[in-house]
């Protein structure tokens, strides 16, 4: 918390959801490491029902062994939040909410926000499609956890891993604010305190801030 507070400090708008979202995301991370698939998987339900990506958090179960139970978790999680609003709406109405939803998110990539692919067009004068990019950030954040299947059973790396992930779904969110930021801020903060502080590991937090 005290290495994520400055981020949090500076960044404007910190009263928004993204601390909620960054928050269950670890929680689901806690759950998942005390062998409670189903508290994880409402965890991460709850960050996904506010905002998309928090929901690629599932993939922290590949981590675990005994994923069975894990998965059923998380159907019945995934069944609870899309059905709960039927208490406000009628069945029709979340349908045509819903399907209002899957096409605000299949025509907004004309965005860049605050992500790398705005960097790559400012600096490098290439429009870079923001499926790109993210398939790109996504192949760099996973090829680590592919090839070192042996670190899996490592509480410390999978700390690193989740605090990647979370990094991930900002910087190459094509929709990412200025407030989005708190959630690298924690990211941060969760890598820096998995392992021990070294000289090249402190540069890099004040160029993170």
């Amino acid at each position: 918390c005290l290495i994520a507070g400055v981020g949090i400090l500076l960044s404007t708008d910190g009263d928004q959801s993204n601390l909620f979202v960054a928050g269950c995301t670890l929680w689901t991370l806690s759950a998942y490491e005390r062998n409670q698939p189903f508290q994880g998987a409402f965890l991460v339900g709850a960050a996904g029902a506010v905002k998309g990506f928090p929901a690629a958090a599932e993939l922290l179960l590949l981590l675990f062994p005994k994923k069975g139970r894990a998965l059923v978790a998380l159907a019945v999680a995934g069944a609870f939040y899309l059905a709960i609003p039927l208490l406000w709406r009628s069945p029709s109405n979340l349908l045509g909410q819903y399907r209002g939803w899957l096409t605000l998110l299949g025509n907004d990539y004309a965005f860049h926000g605050w992500s790398v692919m705005t960097s790559v067009r400012d600096y490098l004068g290439y429009d870079m499609p923001p499926r790109m990019g993210q398939l790109l950030g996504a192949t760099l954040v996973l090829t680590p956890a592919v090839i070192r299947r042996d670190r899996w059973s490592d509480p410390a790396w999978r700390r690193i891993l989740v605090a990647a992930w979370m990094t991930y779904s900002v910087i190459f969110n094509h929709r990412a604010e200025y407030c989005t930021f708190t959630i690298p801020a924690l990211a941060f903060g969760v890598y820096a305190t998995a392992r021990p502080m070294k000289p090249w590991l402190l540069f890099l937090m004040v160029c993170a801030y």
